[in-house]
């Protein structure tokens, strides 16, 4: 006897007694677009005679993909102007300066994020087996087919998510090969140990929550449009004002182009791809010092040099 936004209140509060966890919008949105395209098929065909998902969209379904805004300039200098990427008082208190330095998942995966505009998950779950070098340029493998029969499973969201990201300035004057050689003495396989995978399969939801959450809004970035998402959004704004054209810039995020073309051949070089992601600034990104602080030894060698 409810109606629908009767019972929508209902089930949200037996989800909430039960400890369950609230689907948001977005979800509930691509869920019933995906049944309203098979359904609309089974209509085609003749096995169904409408299409009931049509008239169940949520109203605000338009609003979705508004919802993820990307980074300001000013955005950038608030981030990575923060302790946790400066220096903070320890792992536990990155809040307030320190002469501590993070060097975790925390530090590089935002980072990573930044100058690849990569979907989380996909930097997430790369093992140091996926970062590789070519004619001494260091770049992202993202893929999900593995080298042998024990490596661990990933996933992509499309086959054209597929590809080499190669890495940019910015993250190499950070220290990330330092941190490949430790991640590597450690004798692990994950690029990022600390992230474990959840009951989906997925090591970077709670990351996410705790970057969204915490993170963003204990610098004061608050509200729903940004999100780690943002940065996806913004390295494509700079890849547009880079001019890198629309068919390298989604070779670097893995976006499916339009044309029959795109499929032909093997795709843009990794020198190629390396020389588009030179040309990409930006703008209010604050200088990052890397979290491994040359040792005694190498200081008193350069001060003898």
């Amino acid at each position: 006897s409810m109606g629908v936004r009767e019972l929508a209140a209902w089930m949200r509060r037996q989800g909430g007694e039960a400890g369950l966890s609230v689907v948001g919008l977005g979800t509930v949105v691509k869920q019933v677009r995906l049944l309203s395209a098979m359904v609309a098929e089974a209509v085609r065909l003749g096995y169904a005679d409408a299409n009931p998902f049509l008239a169940v969209i949520p109203h605000d379904a338009d609003a979705v993909g508004l919802k993820r805004a990307p980074f300001s300039p000013r955005d950038l200098s608030t981030i990575f102007g923060a302790p946790l990427f400066r220096g903070c008082r320890d792992d536990g208190d990155w809040k307030r300066p320190g002469r501590h330095r993070v060097s975790d998942h925390r530090f590089w995966i935002p980072l990573l994020l930044l100058v690849t505009g990569a979907r989380l998950e996909e930097i997430g779950q790369l093992l140091l087996r996926d970062i590789k070098e070519e004619a001494g340029i260091l770049y992202i493998h993202v893929t999900d087919i593995p080298e042998d029969d024990a490596e661990e499973e990933k996933a992509v969201k499309t086959a054209p998510s597929r590809r080499r990201v190669p890495l940019h300035r910015i993250v190499l004057e950070a220290g990330f090969r330092d941190y490949l050689d430790r991640v590597a003495r450690s004798g692990g396989e994950a690029l990022f140990p600390a992230l474990e995978r959840d009951n989906r399969g997925k090591k970077t939801r709670e990351f996410s929550k705790w970057f969204n959450q915490k993170f963003l809004e204990g610098v004061g970035i608050t509200g729903r449009a940004k999100v780690l998402h943002s940065f996806r959004h913004l390295f494509k704004d700079r890849c547009r004002e880079a001019d890198l054209g629309e068919e390298l810039h989604d070779a670097l995020t893995g976006h499916a182009g339009g044309g029959v073309g795109r499929d032909y051949g093997a795709g843009f070089s990794v020198k190629r791809l390396a020389e588009g992601m030179a040309r990409v600034e930006f703008p209010g990104f604050p200088v990052v010092s890397t979290p491994f602080p040359p040792h005694e030894d190498d200081l008193r060698s350069s001060a003898g040099r």
